[in-house]
């Protein structure tokens, strides 16, 4: 029960903190998933894999805090998460917000409150999550994903309905209501000593997903991914990372993006850092 407590005073702490901020990356706010190129669905990522798949909360709980760079730092994104396990169920919450710096005609703002439930036996995970927006153009907004996870050997395949109900309530005259479309997602992840891949497909959007992972000593990685997408007006990404294991206690991701294949490094790509703390140790 102290756990549960500290978890969602901690999150009120830094909604109050972070009221004026904006949402601007709902569906990969994370360095590490960045750097695997959005293929998160079959990770039991802990509290960042409710932005993913609310299926992969189901491990040990923690915190978890990215903070995002765009645009030369004129657009910063921060995401905070925490989940927590009570037996075979996991629950979780978290908060994104993003924000315009010293830009003066950038006044706009959004944020976003989830809360996410998961029950797990042995290799089986399946999760729901409830999402609220708010903001300057948004009156009101929710939507709620539905996922699961099973692992067999060294192979874990996930399912994830994205916006199986999704409607927002824009600012206009008069107000517009806009209902958005379920996205299935499917993804395959494979695992060994020697190196982790992961991979999706959003038949909806057309967007796919890949990334590896190569552990180097027992505290660290290098991490490289890959987004594209099939027929649709999405740039793709490289992204390159590192992720350090028990750094001072916590788990630390950094990932640098290449936004579009074509221009390699060019200065709107975002840098982005993730810190992770497990209760677990």
């Amino acid at each position: 029960m102290k756990k549960i407590i500290y978890v969602f005073l901690l999150l009120t702490f830094f909604s109050i903190v972070t009221f004026g901020d904006v949402l601007d990356e709902l569906d990969n706010p994370s360095a590490y998933g960045i750097s695997m190129g959005g293929a998160l669905y079959t990770v039991f990522a802990g509290p960042q894999s409710i932005a993913y798949n609310p299926a992969g909360i189901a491990t040990e709980g923690g915190f978890f805090f990215s903070h995002v760079e765009h645009y030369l730092g004129v657009i910063r994104n921060d995401f905070l998460a925490g989940s927590l396990n009570a037996g075979n169920f996991y629950f979780g919450s978290s908060m994104q917000t993003t924000r315009s710096v010293d830009v003066s005609d950038l006044n706009y703002s959004q944020y976003i409150f989830s809360g996410a439930i998961a029950y797990r036996m042995k290799n089986i995970s399946i999760g729901t999550d409830m999402n609220g927006f708010f903001g300057t153009d948004v009156i009101n907004g929710f939507s709620m994903d539905l996922g699961g996870i099973f692992q067999t050997g060294n192979y874990t395949f996930a399912a994830v309905l994205k916006n199986a109900l999704a409607s927002i309530t824009w600012q206009s005259t008069p107000p517009t209501v806009e209902n958005y479309p379920a996205e299935v997602i499917l993804g395959v992840g494979y695992s060994s000593s020697s190196f982790d891949v992961n991979t999706f497909v959003n038949f909806t959007s057309k967007e796919f997903g890949a990334g590896v992972q190569f552990p180097l000593t027992k505290f660290f990685s290098i991490v490289g991914g890959y987004k594209g997408s099939i027929g649709a007006q999405i740039s793709n990404a490289l992204s390159a990372g590192l992720v350090i294991k028990n750094y001072l206690g916590f788990d630390l991701f950094v990932s640098y993006t290449f936004l579009d294949s074509a221009n390699f490094g060019q200065l709107l790509s975002p840098f982005t850092v993730s810190m992770n703390y497990n209760f677990g140790g």
